[in-house]
């Protein structure tokens, strides 16, 4: 059984390695199972070791009682009972300080010379941890009687039922986060077992056969250890066909010709490894209900959604303003561009009455001319001279030999009222030209 869980072990660090992250198989959880599966096949060369054996035998009954936790019932009363050890480091070292420091000062008050181990630890540990009191006091000091009374109310009363009290409340805690421990359990030992798989050849055989095969070899296991049992002795080769029988066992279960991981070549399949880095609550933290924790989740995303809005309301003001800005300055160009046309206009207005009153003013030193020139008067009309003074006259009536000034002129252009507003625009918006 060694021999296939060291081959285990290294299954699973050729798949790390595989992963490109071979320091990850050091680890306290892959170390123990390195050391309990050394220590069976020490036992071939070390056979008489007394200690050697009691290690194999209770890691053997610990690995019983691991493969009892697969089950959640099971698991519900087991896992927090393995899972104390971490939380009860301070109290353990609190106590173990306590009982050194008054089995120091036994071994100083001693009146005959003794031993520090065996005899004054023993006597020391009688003493503290199962409050035995000497059975008289006769012959014994005062000083040493007042110390011994002293260790018992401060160790066995004080330190010890503290000790008690941390156990209870570690359990209550691991057993409040059994579900989550559950889970950790089957995910690492799911992690483990794919790690393997990237060794291992998975598509050797059916997932029947695989199971068909595994029943026959267990049951030829423990038809070896039944006649075994039956002689008194091992059976001649019997290591050697357990080894092969374990073997063929352990392969077997890794045999899933359907399943991704056993097409390594043929399809991209991923892993994700993920690590706790910190844990839920601590053991004196308040747990939160569900309720408390969904309500905290929905405050968190109401101030997220509030930033935001906030966050575009302002942009939103910011372009309103902006785009108030630009029509403004849009605007501005309009109106002066107005104004230059107006400009234009007025100059073209000028020009036209200027040249209007050089023609009347030429139109004026001709007049004699003008009126010399009118036809002569047709049958019945007066004489020539009431001729010449009635065309003169119809002349003047037309415009045409007026005085000269722009009251007279009919041609003088006509020009659009003005505002004050367009009128100031044009004088501050008007061309240099």
């Amino acid at each position: 059984r060694g021999f296939v869980d060291l081959l285990l072990e290294v299954l699973q660090f050729f798949g790390y390695a595989a992963q490109g992250k071979p320091l990850h198989f050091f680890d306290a959880a892959n170390l123990s199972d390195l050391i309990r599966a050394i220590a069976p096949m020490m036992l071939v060369r070390y056979h008489g070791c007394r200690p050697l054996h009691v290690i194999v035998i209770l890691s053997s009954w610990a690995r019983l009682i691991e493969c009892m936790t697969l089950s959640y019932w099971v698991a519900n009363s087991i896992l927090p009972i393995r899972r104390l050890a971490r939380g009860l480091v301070p109290a353990m070292v609190v106590t173990t300080v306590g009982f050194l420091a008054f089995t120091h000062a036994s071994y100083e008050i001693e009146e005959t010379p003794m031993k520090l181990w065996p005899d004054v630890f023993f006597r020391s540990f009688t003493l503290l941890i199962t409050a035995g009191l000497p059975g008289s006091p006769q012959g014994v000091s005062d000083f040493k009687l007042f110390l011994t009374y002293m260790s018992v109310l401060l160790f066995t009363v004080f330190f010890l039922n503290i000790f008690i009290g941390v156990i209870g409340e570690q359990y209550i805690y691991e057993r409040d986060r059994m579900h989550l421990s559950f889970q950790h359990l089957r995910a690492t030992s799911c992690h483990s077992y794919l790690l393997r798989t990237k060794v291992l050849p998975c598509s050797l055989l059916s997932s029947r056969a695989a199971t068909a095969s595994t029943v026959v070899a267990m049951g030829i296991c423990l038809a070896i250890q039944i006649i075994s049992a039956w002689l008194g002795s091992l059976v001649p080769g019997a290591w050697a066909i357990f080894i092969a029988l374990q073997l063929f066992i352990v392969l077997a279960c890794y045999q899933c010709p359907e399943c991704s991981w056993s097409h390594k070549g043929n399809r991209q399949h991923y892993m994700w490894n993920f690590q706790m880095v910190g844990e839920l609550r601590e053991p004196w933290q308040k747990e939160e209900t569900l309720l408390e924790q969904f309500e905290k989740v929905i405050q968190d995303q109401v101030s997220v959604l509030s930033a935001k809005v906030s966050d575009v309301g302002s942009s939103s003001r910011q372009s309103s303003s902006n785009l108030q800005k630009s029509l403004l300055r849009k605007l501005d160009s309009v109106e002066s561009r107005i104004a230059r046309v107006e400009n234009k206009v007025s100059r073209v207005e000028r020009q036209v009455v200027e040249k209007f009153e050089k023609v009347d003013a030429d139109v004026l030193k001709n007049r004699e001319q003008l009126a010399g020139l009118a036809p002569p008067p047709l049958p019945g009309q007066k004489s020539r001279g009431d001729h010449r003074r009635n065309a003169a006259a119809a002349l003047e009536a037309d415009g045409w030999l007026g005085s000269g000034g722009a009251g007279n002129n009919k041609y003088q252009p006509k020009r659009a009222p003005r505002t004050s507003e367009s009128q100031s625009s044009a004088a501050s918006s008007a061309p240099s030209d």
